[in-house]
């Protein structure tokens, strides 16, 4: 779970950095997911060995 927004496209960016080096695949780019409760701000991937992860702020704030 992250403070801000921003640490999210953070994670975002390193994990995109990663995968070529790593593996893994990201599924979605940072962004608002209105099913769930909001605020949710979040960026979901995969990992080297197929584990879903996720990156999420419950704050609307930068």
């Amino acid at each position: 779970m992250m403070r801000t927004r921003s640490r999210v496209n953070d994670v975002h960016e390193l994990v995109t950095a990663l995968i070529p080096q790593l593996g893994g695949q990201v599924l979605h780019r940072p962004q608002v997911f209105p099913q769930y409760p909001q605020p949710y701000f979040a960026t979901f991937w995969l990992d080297p060995w197929g584990l879903m992860l996720e990156a999420v702020c419950h704050h609307d704030r930068d």
